[in-house]
């Protein structure tokens, strides 16, 4: 149907992007919807670039970390975050630490570990692919692209989270879709 729509003299390219994006943003809240999001693990969250969609056909989910049994594999997961997302959280660190981080102390503590949530996760893996698709140098990927991604995140309720302090911090610039 695709290959139609772009072929019709009837249908405009933007109407065929707009069907695009539509068509691919529901697959992708579908990908969140399917993971099993049980016990402590809250939160899915699934992360969108053309780029990567184009090579692989699929999306990078991923859910957060358990706070108990998983908080050595979320140590692990922030020392070799990439460099966007380390200076990011070095600066939520260094606001937080000095009391300049402009929200309430109990959205501070309801955030957990900073950088431990499953958009965080699929961010930082998504970069890291990226970079190696484009043959990027590690760490090289520029900040001023991070607006090319887009991530949606879904409670296992059913309702979408707004970001947390921390996660807005870190992902400022992506697109989020459903509840920034």
């Amino acid at each position: 149907m695709i290959i139609l729509a772009q072929n019709s003299p009837s249908i405009s390219p933007n109407l065929c992007r707009l069907f695009m994006a539509n068509y691919l943003i529901g697959n992708l809240v579908d990908k969140v919807d399917n993971l099993i999001i049980t016990g402590t693990q809250q939160v899915g969250a699934g992360i969108y670039h053309p780029s990567l969609h184009n090579q692989s056909g699929d999306f990078i989910t991923n859910l957060n970390f358990r706070p108990a049994s998983e908080a050595a594999l979320a140590d692990e997961f922030i020392d070799n975050t990439h460099p966007i997302i380390k200076n990011r959280l070095e600066y939520l660190d260094f606001l937080n630490r000095n009391n300049l981080l402009d929200a309430p102390e109990a959205s501070i503590v309801s955030a957990g570990k900073f950088a431990s949530h499953a958009e965080i996760r699929v961010l930082d893996e998504a970069i890291k692919k990226l970079e190696d698709l484009e043959g990027i140098p590690r760490g090289s990927f520029p900040e001023s692209r991070l607006d090319e991604f887009t991530i949606f995140v879904k409670f296992r309720t059913g309702t979408c989270p707004p970001r947390c302090v921390a996660c807005w911090h870190i992902s400022n610039g992506v697109l989020m879709i459903g509840n920034d």
